[in-house]
């Protein structure tokens, strides 16, 4: 079979407690869906992926860091595509 499909769901939890994040920081909790499909034909290969990063809502009231970067992180999500094309040998 040429085709390839592929599918997945995850969450990472961000390493930054509340009282040191900032909307500067790098990173955050997030739930990502995947989706993403390939074919193969005489070596030839392509494939086609799609990720959407959704991040939980963030309400930062305690901040220790200096100057304090209280706020809201609300509504933020990422949307990639990706194309790849190749040649197996």
């Amino acid at each position: 079979n040429p085709w390839d499909f592929s599918a997945g769901l995850f969450w990472d939890g961000s390493p930054y407690p509340d009282n040191t994040y900032s909307v500067l920081s790098p990173d955050a909790d997030k739930i990502g869906t995947a989706a993403g499909v390939g074919y193969t034909y005489e070596g030839f290969v392509a494939h086609a992926s799609y990720l959407r990063l959704f991040y939980p809502d963030r309400d930062v009231y305690n901040s220790i860091l200096n100057p304090p970067a209280n706020g809201f992180v609300h509504d933020k999500f990422t949307t990639i595509f990706t194309l790849q094309l190749g040649y197996v040998f």
